[in-house]
């Protein structure tokens, strides 16, 4: 819950900033255009004003999904789940994957749907950061979550394990189960390029 709460304020926050950018350009441009009595001048710089801060954007996150994208099992095992979620967004993306996320709240049992384009398969997955083992829980959600997106298959990923009834009902409803060393060793596929 609490994370929900960072993310909505980190929201209102970057909203915050995009409307206060385009009051800076608006006004720069006003203020060009009463200066230099012409328009397209200040129409212009508007514009200039308002491309740089879309490249500056778009370079602040290419900068952190790299980093993100480097992180080991030391550095998932320090982020809140939303970062999972984004982190593995990424990772699957890299193997091919055309990724969806789902809305954080109301998700139905799923974090992310995976389709790839040469494999006529779609596949629901919920991502769990713990500290603990993943009860069974997560595998019901996920198995709920299969007919609701009309996927073919579901999948539990975590940085940690799976308790043995989490690990039974996923047997018995074919979900597969991704745990901390399967997460591990599909990273370094991923990053080397074998998967």
């Amino acid at each position: 819950m609490v994370n929900v709460e960072v993310d909505c304020l980190s929201n209102k926050l970057k909203k915050s900033i995009n409307e206060l950018i385009f009051l800076i350009a608006g006004l720069a441009g006003l203020f060009i255009w009463i200066k230099t009595m012409q328009l397209g001048v200040g129409l212009v710089a508007t514009f200039s004003i308002l491309v740089v801060y879309v490249i500056i954007l778009y370079l602040l996150r290419l900068q952190k999904e790299t980093k993100l994208k480097k992180a080991g099992m030391q550095q998932i095992d320090e982020m809140t789940g939303l970062e999972f979620e984004r982190y593995l967004s990424l990772i699957f993306r890299d193997a091919g994957y055309k990724v969806k996320k789902t809305k954080h709240i109301g998700d139905y049992g799923a974090d992310l749907i995976l389709t790839h384009p040469k494999r006529d398969r779609k596949i629901v997955i919920q991502a769990k950061r713990y500290k603990r083992n993943v009860g069974i829980k997560a595998v019901q959600e996920v198995t709920g979550s299969i007919k609701h997106y009309k996927a073919d298959e579901g999948w539990v990923v975590t940085n940690s394990y799976f308790t043995e009834p989490a690990r039974k009902l996923a047997r018995s409803n074919k979900i597969r189960l991704v745990n901390r060393d399967d997460l591990a060793k599909l990273i370094n596929e991923i990053k080397s390029g074998t998967k």
